[in-house]
């Protein structure tokens, strides 16, 4: 997470139990503090910062609800 804020310095991180979008609840995140409405977008920023598919995705977090179709990965 260190190295990710000082290359990011937007990026957060935060605890999957604290939301319901997570299928696993017990694990830290590290996620960049930009919205987005598209997962596409959150993809495209992804990939132009030289994130692949096994670093970064797409993800909707809610605090209440499922994880189910919360997740979009790279291709």
């Amino acid at each position: 997470f260190e190295g990710l804020r000082e290359e990011f310095p937007r990026v957060k991180l935060i605890w999957s139990g604290d939301f319901g979008s997570f299928k696993e609840d017990n694990f830290w995140v590290t996620v960049v503090g930009i919205g987005y409405d598209d997962p596409e977008d959150a993809l495209s920023w992804c990939s132009s910062h030289g994130l692949g598919p096994d670093s970064c995705y797409a993800k909707q977090l809610n605090t209440s609800g499922g994880h189910n179709g919360t997740t979009r990965l790279q291709d």
